[in-house]
């Protein structure tokens, strides 16, 4: 089973699947300072929370996950919102479909250099891609970082994998302290990270002094 199919993922607050919930959407929004009605696509949209609230505010929004159960269970639990079952990197739709793609903890754990040329493709000239994501402060010499369940890149690498995929006027906010209070609200409630983590990975991961990030950049050719 796809760890992010399990109960204690899908049982988020807000069935939001990642730190900050809702509440960094909003932020990133706040910095996309996206026009009225406009057209995003969530990639990696899990339940679907995020395009029911966006679909709230007024956006015309849609979600695709390539998780079927995910997509199935979201359609009950917000039956007023487009979700389809999709693999981010080769996506359904014509080029320039959309004004905006949003990527919220979903980038790291799938080939992002095709799923950010997707999103350049998907998008309109000056269209924007939103992300959330985790990051490393400190790249250790002593672990190899490739090998870890979620490709953690330094910012440095973030922003030159968002160039290299045809982005510019890139923001780069920190936002940390929300995956701290993630960690700390799970081990809290489930008494360890093992729900949710690989926790040998994790051990690795805490060796780069993992971060959290929203990102707004604008296709810029």
């Amino acid at each position: 089973m796809n760890k992010y199919e399990s109960n204690t993922w899908t049982q988020m607050p807000q069935g939001a699947m990642r730190p900050g919930g809702l509440q960094l959407t909003g932020q990133l929004l706040q910095l996309a300072a996206l026009e009225n009605r406009a057209r995003i696509l969530d990639i990696g949209c899990g339940l679907g929370s995020t395009v029911g609230k966006l679909n709230e505010l007024g956006y015309r929004a849609m979600g695709v996950d390539s998780s079927q159960k995910l997509i199935e269970k979201g359609r009950i639990e917000y039956p007023d919102t487009h979700l389809l079952v999709a693999d981010g990197a080769d996506l359904p739709f014509d080029a320039g479909s959309f004004d905006a793609v949003i990527c919220e903890c979903s980038l790291s754990v799938m080939p992002a250099q095709h799923v950010l040329a997707e999103c350049n493709r998907l998008l309109r000239p000056g269209g924007k891609v939103l992300i959330s994501d985790l990051y490393v402060r400190q790249k250790p010499q002593t672990i190899g970082l490739d090998t870890l369940d979620a490709g953690l890149m330094t910012r440095d690498q973030w922003v030159e994998l968002l160039e290299q995929s045809g982005f510019a006027h890139i923001q780069f906010v920190d936002s940390s302290k929300d995956l701290t209070e993630f960690v700390i609200r799970t081990i809290w409630k489930h008494g360890s990270l093992e729900e949710i983590f690989d926790c040998r990975q994790w051990r690795q991961a805490k060796l780069a002094k993992p971060g959290y990030f929203l990102s707004v950049a604008t296709k810029g050719r």
